[in-house]
């Protein structure tokens, strides 16, 4: 710990505060005074403390919370779920010698305040972060000529990497098997559990920049290996891996996961188990695509509403499952099945033919949210309308007044809203909030068509209120006003470290960046930056093979720029002109 030095009051306690904990122990606590520890950014894992005495300790992702957890502001903690400032944050420690563990189970943590409550001296002789972290770094990397955008890429990757935890501490734990025994959950706190849709936005960013894919493996097969058998959802797989909970949409999403893992990876680790999983999947598919008297998959709820609703055709569902079927035939030509391939492309082309005559509305000038809406008024919702273009399933000359009404009617200062108009009347609706989730997939679907302004902007919107609060990772959710969700969330706790937000980051090294796999093992890429107004771009992403550098510069509106790849990987066999492609060894 560096020098300590006198800071001033908080909470009406003289304070002395340390930048980092790794030299100037030990230190005297005299009573009524308190030190502050600073891991510098957010962490997670466990504490140990040594010394004598009794302290009294409250710690947080920022000083709000850490005032907060220590009963400082007045704001409720839920007391059965208190998990969005790090599970237990407050309390009571004995010290000892050899050391205390000050919590348990997994903390998320920057600061942690230790305040001598008692009447006499305590000290305090050792101060020790055990981390918990998937125990690597990126290698990935992107900056640009807008600082905004770099803190934004970095804050996802660093969420990413703080929500990829061993997987035996899991809400329900659960016993990977490969590598480090690490998955990748919804949250570092919070659920503590790996769910199909998050881990599908979250994935992304981590095969983009990490060497170490196991996690995204592990949680592949633990979802995969709990898949429904022998009752009336045979063949699905669970939107969960550590509950089995059911959710129709993140069954697929697994299915895109799955293929994307191959795709960037070429790790055949996983085909066998899916050579065995996959099929009784599709026949699930096939056999709600029968049942439902319209020809959609019916489904009950969503994971992004707390509205109840008759089953009937969701819109979001039938578009996540038009990206799904062709995720799912690409798997089954890896697995040398070109029967079950074909019929996941009939599929497809079937419900990319009658997507939009069914679900367009053109009041809204959007896709609508449902067909029947239990509030009376017509209502489009944001992931819907982005995933209707990302997949094609939207006419190419209705994008740009797609996202011209999501801008009108969903955008809030800090983002958009999951629905509109809103319920104003249901507040416990998660349409009231945004969901760094869900912006991140209009930021894509802008950036799909092309509008990469408009992307930017949105991506700015939705991390700038959170670095505003001193915060280094996204959110679960906030307010419409760029709020931190301390309170008001329905069930009481939201996190503040959620992997489902690091889209954004992969998505300004896919579409800025421009490099894609076309190829499993990345054996063959593409190179397609979107135009953009940045002047310049550059960064590096993940291959089995090594990294591929890109720097891109734009000069009275072209591009130029060289990208340097292994020697192995078969490069584009045509690029942008004024882009340079350089080999190496």
């Amino acid at each position: 710990m560096n020098t300590l030095h006198d800071t001033p009051p908080l909470g009406g306690t003289s304070i002395l505060h340390a930048h980092c904990v790794d030299s100037g122990l030990p230190v005297v606590i005299p009573p009524g005074c308190s030190v502050m520890l600073d891991w510098g950014r957010k962490r997670t894992g466990k504490v140990v403390l040594a010394g004598r005495g009794t302290l009294t300790y409250a710690y947080g992702a920022s000083p709000e919370l850490l005032a907060l957890a220590a009963g400082e502001l007045d704001l409720p903690l839920n007391a059965g779920h208190p998990t969005w400032v790090g599970g237990r944050p407050a309390g009571i420690l004995t010290l000892m010698e050899d050391g205390a563990v000050l919590h348990d189970p997994i903390a998320a943590l920057r600061w942690l305040r230790l305040t001598n409550t008692s009447t006499r001296p305590a000290r305090l002789t050792a101060a020790t972060l055990l981390p918990s972290e998937a125990p690597c770094s990126p290698t990935g990397s992107f900056s640009c000529s807008d600082p905004a955008l770099d803190q934004a890429w970095r804050m996802g990757i660093d969420t990413v990497h703080l929500c990829t935890q061993p997987g035996t501490e899991s809400l329900v734990p659960v016993f990977a098997p490969f590598g480090s025994k690490h998955v990748q959950w919804d949250g570092c706190r919070r659920d503590r559990e790996i769910w199909g849709g998050d881990l599908r936005a979250g994935s992304l960013a981590w095969l983009y920049n990490f060497t170490d894919h196991d996690p995204i493996a592990n949680s592949l097969y633990l979802i995969m290996s709990a898949q429904h058998n022998d009752c009336s959802e045979h063949g699905l797989f669970p939107g969960s891996g550590s509950t089995h909970l059911t959710f129709y949409e993140w069954a697929f999403w697994e299915v895109v996961a799955l293929w994307e893992y191959h795709l960037h990876t070429g790790d055949r680790r996983l085909l066998p188990f899916a050579a065995h999983a996959l099929p009784k999947f599709l026949a699930w598919c096939e056999r709600r695509f029968e049942e439902g008297p319209d020809g959609w998959i019916h489904g009950g709820g969503s994971w992004m509403y707390t509205l109840k609703f008759e089953r009937q055709a969701q819109p979001s569902l039938q578009a996540v499952a038009a990206i799904a079927l062709p995720a799912l035939a690409s798997l089954f030509d890896a697995l040398a099945d070109p029967a079950r391939a074909a019929r996941c492309r009939a599929l497809r082309d079937r419900l990319t033919q009658r997507f939009h005559a069914a679900f367009f509305d053109p009041g809204l000038e959007a896709y609508r949210f449902l067909n029947q809406d239990p509030g009376g008024a017509p209502r489009s919702d944001l992931c819907t309308n982005a995933w209707a273009i990302t997949a094609d399933l939207a006419p190419a000359a209705l994008r740009s007044g797609i996202l011209a009404a999501l801008a009108r009617n969903h955008r809030t200062p800090s983002g958009s809203l999951n629905l509109a108009p809103a319920y104003p009347d249901n507040p416990a609706s998660h349409n009231i909030w945004v969901w760094p989730y869900a912006n991140a997939y209009e930021m894509v679907a802008r950036l799909h068509a092309g509008d990469a302004t408009g992307a930017l902007d949105l991506l700015r919107s939705y991390t700038a209120p959170i670095a505003a609060h001193g915060q280094h990772t996204l959110y679960e959710a906030m307010t419409p006003e760029g709020g931190m969700p301390l309170a008001g969330h329905p069930y009481g706790t939201l996190s503040l470290c959620h992997a489902w937000a690091a889209l954004g980051s992969w998505a300004l090294q896919r579409y800025i960046l421009g490099v894609a796999p076309t190829a499993p093992g990345w054996s063959s890429f593409a190179v397609d930056p979107v135009a953009s107004p940045l002047t310049w771009a550059q960064g590096t992403v993940v291959t089995p093979k090594g990294p591929i550098e890109i720097e891109l510069e734009t000069t009275d509106g072209r591009l130029a720029g060289r990208i340097r790849y292994p020697k192995s990987l078969q490069p584009p066999a045509d690029i942008q002109k004024g882009l340079r492609l350089e080999s190496y060894a």
